[in-house]
């Protein structure tokens, strides 16, 4: 597929202390860092492979971002096509800006995902590519499937550290 059509969904919300960030994207990359303040800023590049020009750009309209927002939760997903698409692909980029001490959940497939600095819990769930996290100040909660794992802990606390890694290579690094 020679043709490509791309376009960036661009979003802010505000984060209590402590609220929860929820990413989902079915395929491409996620890279979650963590920042200073209560933003929390998603920019996703929605990307269509297509045999055609018009065909790419015929389908990225119809890439769905769902989208829940109160200022103890941020739910962002980018949705799958519907119904049966031949001579696409589909790829999204998710690039999150959060608070540091959210909870952050992400599910995603497919690609590299790369989170950092968080002091809030983590839960990460993926397949197929790679997962690295570092600087992380919190618990972490991981499943993982065909690819290899780094993760790195700032300290380890009372919080629950519990990594599961089928048909991958899993490195934890604890900071002294």
């Amino acid at each position: 597929m020679t043709a490509t059509a791309k376009d960036d969904w661009v979003r802010a919300y505000k984060l209590a202390d402590g609220g929860e960030l929820n990413i989902t994207n079915p395929r491409g990359s996620v890279d979650i860092q963590a920042v200073d303040g209560e933003t929390v800023e998603i920019r996703v590049e929605r990307i269509v492979h297509g045999v055609t020009e018009g065909a790419a750009k015929q389908i990225l309209p119809r890439l769905e971002m769902v989208e829940e927002a109160t200022p103890q939760m941020v739910l962002v997903s980018g949705e799958r096509l519907g119904g049966i698409v031949i001579g696409v692909s589909v790829e999204m980029h998710f690039h999150v800006r959060a608070p540091r001490s959210a909870v952050v959940r992400a599910r995603w497939s497919g690609g590299e995902m790369n989170v950092k600095g968080f002091s809030g819990h983590v839960v990460l769930n993926g397949s197929n590519g790679a997962l690295r996290a570092e600087e992380l100040g919190g618990g972490i909660e991981t499943r993982w499937v065909n690819g290899g794992v780094n993760i790195g802990l700032a300290a380890i606390g009372n919080q629950l550290v519990d990594v599961r890694v089928t048909n991958g290579q899993l490195n934890l690094a604890v900071a002294q």
